[in-house]
C-alpha cells in the first residue's frame, strides 16, 4: 500500500519536476526501469533453487524458504540486492 502510493505519487511528481523539459521522456524511463527490473528478478529467482535432496538435511542453507508449491529457493540474492539497492 504505502509503498505503491509513494511510486504512483511522490516518484512521478518528482520526475516531472526534475524532467519538466522532457516529461514524456521521463516518464519512459519509469516504464523501461519496471521492466528491467522485473526482468533482472524473473531470471535471477529462476536459476537459485536450491537442491530438494537437501530439503530433509540440517545441511539445508538458512537462506532456503520452502514455498507454497513444495519446491526450496534462495532467497539470499534477493537479500543482498535489496541491501545494496537501499544504499
Amino acid at each position: 500500500g504505502m509503498g505503491r502510493a509513494t511510486f504512483e505519487s511522490t516518484l512521478k511528481a518528482v520526475f516531472a519536476d526534475f524532467f519538466y523539459y522532457e516529461k514524456e521522456g521521463a516518464f519512459a524511463n519509469i516504464i523501461l526501469q519496471n521492466g528491467a527490473a522485473s526482468a533482472l528478478g524473473f531470471m535471477v529467482s529462476s536459476g537459485i533453487a536450491c537442491s530438494n535432496e537437501l530439503s530433509s538435511s540440517s545441511l539445508l542453507s538458512p537462506f532456503c524458504m520452502e514455498f507454497t508449491d513444495g519446491t526450496f529457493h534462495n532467497v539470499l540474492p534477493f537479500e543482498l540486492f535489496l541491501l545494496v539497492c537501499a544504499f
